[in-house]
């Protein structure tokens, strides 16, 4: 445990304990501690993840990621005017974030059938099916499902873990995650799950919060990345690079500007 831990205690049950998630390696150095949860660094390949976890079952019933980031979100808001209007001045001159993921697929993607992993409330797969793709979502919780159905109707959207998906291997052409990878406790299997999905030559597409970014670094603890327990790791370009070549993958582009909270990671799989 952490020596600035706020509170010494062990998190709530059911959690799980676990080695780095990259690497499997159990030697960790202590970073951060946020009561009851604690961040650690791999000693062998450098990724920042909490060795304690909810349980899977715990996740399910008690964790609903997208409510917990908007009761998140309010706090923040209320609590620093000048994060309040930097965000909404990001807000303003950025294209959405749907948006940004649609870009980058289009880069490297014109067309073709697509899954969105952790697709929350459905607005990337909406978007996407109105550009011209045969967009399928997958969601854990209940509550965004059920935003995903109304938006995609009940034929696009699948309820469950990726892991328990019955789909098809090499049926897909792309595979997008957006704020998804750092939630999940597997990201080594997820990511080799999507690369069995994919075709020859298909793209897949990340965003998670930026673990190298100059505010991390200047904020600290108040680093607005950080999410207790939600996100179970913290990816640098380099330690997420390192995870999706693991799968398989080819690594065709990384936008990573130090200035954001968050980057974003462009791979295919080889051969066509």
């Amino acid at each position: 445990m952490p020596k600035d831990a706020e509170v010494q205690g062990a998190p709530p049950s059911p959690t799980v304990r676990r080695d780095c998630p990259l690497c499997g390696a159990s030697v960790s150095t202590p970073l951060l501690a946020h009561h009851p949860w604690y961040l650690v660094r791999c000693d062998d390949c450098g990724l920042a993840y909490l060795p304690e976890i909810p349980s899977d079952q715990s996740i399910e019933q008690t964790h609903d990621w997208d409510e917990s980031f908007a009761r998140e979100r309010r706090r923040r808001w209320l609590s620093n005017p000048w994060m309040r209007a930097w965000t909404m001045a990001l807000m303003f001159l950025k294209p959405s974030r749907e948006g940004r993921a649609l870009r980058r697929i289009r880069r490297h993607a014109p067309l073709g059938r697509l899954l969105d992993v952790g697709c929350g409330d459905g607005r990337l797969a909406e978007l996407t099916l109105r550009s011209g793709y045969d967009a399928l979502g997958i969601e854990l919780s209940p509550q965004m499902a059920a935003k995903a159905i109304r938006r995609l109707g009940p034929e696009r959207v699948l309820r469950c873990r990726l892991e328990d998906a019955d789909l098809t291997p090499e049926s897909f052409d792309v595979v997008v995650t957006v704020s998804y990878l750092e939630h999940d406790p597997n990201p080594r299997d997820v990511l080799r799950r999507m690369f069995g999905l994919l075709r020859p030559g298909g793209l897949c597409v990340h965003k998670v919060p930026n673990y190298d970014s100059l505010l991390r670094r200047v904020l600290g603890r108040r680093w607005s990345g950080y999410r207790w327990p939600e996100h179970f790791q913290y990816y640098t370009p380099k330690t997420l690079g390192r995870l999706v070549k693991e799968a398989g993958f080819e690594v065709i582009r990384i936008d990573a500007n130090p200035l954001s909270d968050n980057f974003w990671l462009a791979a295919i799989r080889p051969g066509r």
